[in-house]
């Protein structure tokens, strides 16, 4: 599996926040987006995840753009658990991603 960024950008009305980003990392690898507040790193991964759509640039999964894939097919292949989430029953991290 290869997730590759290729020269995003994405801004919020007049106001740039993210541009030219690229990067890729394969299966096995561990990413770890860091940055002050504010710098777009919610806004880099709400992209990725097709939450957002790009000014310009593409992510693709394996070769094949995030867009082209419906809702449905895009949850198959990418998964996202935010940082305070709530569920109905108590579990680990473990538990909740396998």
């Amino acid at each position: 599996m290869e997730f590759r960024v290729e020269n995003l950008a994405y801004a919020y009305r007049d106001r740039d926040v993210l541009d030219d980003v690229s990067f890729s990392f394969g299966e096995g690898e561990i990413l770890a987006l860091l940055g002050r507040n504010g710098s777009g790193k919610t806004t880099l991964m709400r992209v990725m995840l097709g939450f957002l759509r790009p000014r310009s640039g593409t992510v693709t999964l394996d070769g094949v753009s995030l867009e082209s894939l419906s809702y449905r097919e895009r949850a198959k292949r990418v998964a996202y658990i935010p940082q305070d989430s709530e569920t109905a029953f108590p579990s680990t991290v473990l538990e909740s991603v396998v």
